[in-house]
This record gives C-alpha cells, sequence and structure tokens, in this order.
C-alpha cells in the first residue's frame, strides 16, 4: 500500500483512508451496416460504501481508455495486450504504478443478432 502511494506523492501521512472500488466496463453496441456493429467500450470505477448494505457511489469513467470499433455480427472478436502495452492499459485503468511483473490484458467479445 505505502508502494502504490508513494506513486501517488504520497509519502508520509498521518492516516490515511483506503476506499474500496469496483470496476469494469460500460458496453454500447449500435448498427453499422448490415452485418456489422459499432461497439463502444468505457472502462469505470465506482466507489463501495461500507456497511451491511454496500451501495455504489458515484462513477467514474475513463474516457482516455475508450474503446470503439466496428466488428462483424455473430464472429468472436479477441482484444488483447501484452507486456508494455498492458502495462499501459493497465495503469490507466487501476494505477498509477504496479509491482507486477507480467502484465496481459483480454477481453473476447461476440454480438448475437436476436
Amino acid at each position: 500500500t505505502r508502494l502504490w502511494l508513494s506513486g501517488y506523492g504520497v509519502v508520509r501521512v498521518n492516516s490515511v483512508e483506503l476506499i474500496p472500488l469496483t470496476s469494469g466496463f460500460n458496453i454500447a453496441v449500435s448498427p453499422a451496416g448490415t452485418d456489422q456493429v459499432r461497439v463502444r467500450i468505457v472502462p469505470w470505477m465506482k466507489r463501495i460504501s461500507g456497511g451491511r448494505h454496500r451501495q455504489h457511489d458515484g462513477v467514474i469513467e475513463i474516457a482516455g481508455a475508450k474503446t470503439e470499433m466496428v466488428i462483424p455480427v455473430d464472429e468472436s472478436v479477441t482484444i488483447a495486450a501484452s507486456n508494455q502495452e498492458a502495462k499501459k492499459l493497465g495503469a490507466a485503468l487501476l494505477s498509477r504504478s504496479a509491482s507486477i511483473t507480467k502484465h496481459q490484458f483480454i477481453m473476447h467479445l461476440r454480438v448475437i443478432k436476436n
């Protein structure tokens, strides 16, 4: 925790409150031709309130890490990054710095017509 906080310039603090977060992706799909769709993926983070009935306060969308693409309907598409690119993506989504040495990001996506 101290190493992570030092990445943000917090070196010495009498008390630091760590706020639990959850994260995910907003995915929007719209038609882009006869057999294709436009997919927009935006990562988000939410603060989790403590207590028995956990609630989410506020949503932070990470617009700088959004992805838009046109893909064929009914075909699997894999979005992947490794090494330095995965490290950059992970830093954008999770933190400024990390001590994990192996970085991978893989997302499998398939849009099916009803």
